[in-house]
């Protein structure tokens, strides 16, 4: 499973990661410690990227579903 970028900020913010900088082609997002990049452009993005962004969040595919 993929998703856009965008799909995936949603997910996070849902779940308390807050936007703390922008750099370049990605978004920074953090919860407590944990620092996520996410890339910014349209399209799905690649399969390890997406499964990497919810290992960070702490999040499996069931529950990133359940936050869309």
């Amino acid at each position: 499973m993929t998703d856009t970028p965008r799909n995936v900020v949603r997910a996070l913010r849902k779940i308390g990661f807050i936007q703390v900088r922008a750099r370049g082609s990605h978004r920074y997002f953090k919860r407590g410690t944990v620092v996520i990049p996410v890339p910014d452009h349209p399209g799905d993005m690649n399969q390890k990227t997406f499964h990497r962004i919810l290992r960070l969040a702490g999040l499996t595919v069931e529950d990133y579903r359940d936050l869309r």
